[in-house]
């Protein structure tokens, strides 16, 4: 967060995500808050390039949320063999919220093919910008799940805890 001059942020390179308010007055700083919180949503333009990566006129890109994001079942396989951990997959959101596509990124083979089929059944709100918008889908598949294991996330990142039910 830069609170006044934001040329500082070219000092920090390996910073992916910037948020720039243009001032330090109390109003300011509350308002970049609310936003972190999720309160308000973000608003504004980069009015100068901090960055390549960032030139004149970036904003932010604000992903959808997930409206039905079903839980796939454990492969039976992957339970025999104890198979557990994360499979990320990318997925491709229409201008209507529908997945038309996905591709399976990385994770164990026995937990692939699974997790892509079932990212291809989420539903998403409409993005903001009527074009096919990518995100990517964390499958988390656990054996032994903790009490924090039993949240879900249907706002970026996006996170399902699978569990081994038996």
């Amino acid at each position: 967060v830069s609170f006044g001059n934001p040329y500082l942020l070219k000092n920090f390179p390996e910073f992916k995500t910037f948020v720039v308010s243009y001032g330090d007055m109390t109003s300011l700083q509350r308002a970049t808050v609310r936003a972190v919180l999720g309160e308000i949503d973000f608003k504004g333009k980069l009015p100068i390039t901090i960055s390549p990566e960032y030139p004149r006129g970036t904003g932010l890109n604000i992903l959808p949320k997930a409206l039905s994001a079903p839980k796939p079942p454990y492969p039976p396989l992957a339970r025999f063999k104890k198979a557990a951990g994360d499979v990320r997959v990318e997925v491709s959101v229409d201008e209507n919220g529908k997945v038309v596509e996905s591709k399976v990124l990385d994770g164990n083979e026995l937990l692939r093919e699974v997790a892509g089929e079932w990212a291809r059944q989420w539903k998403f709100e409409k993005p903001n910008k009527p074009e096919t918008v990518k995100l990517v889908l964390t499958f988390r598949f656990l054996l032994k799940p903790t009490q924090e294991d039993f949240r879900m996330t249907f706002s970026p990142p996006y996170t399902v805890n699978v569990f081994n039910d038996f």
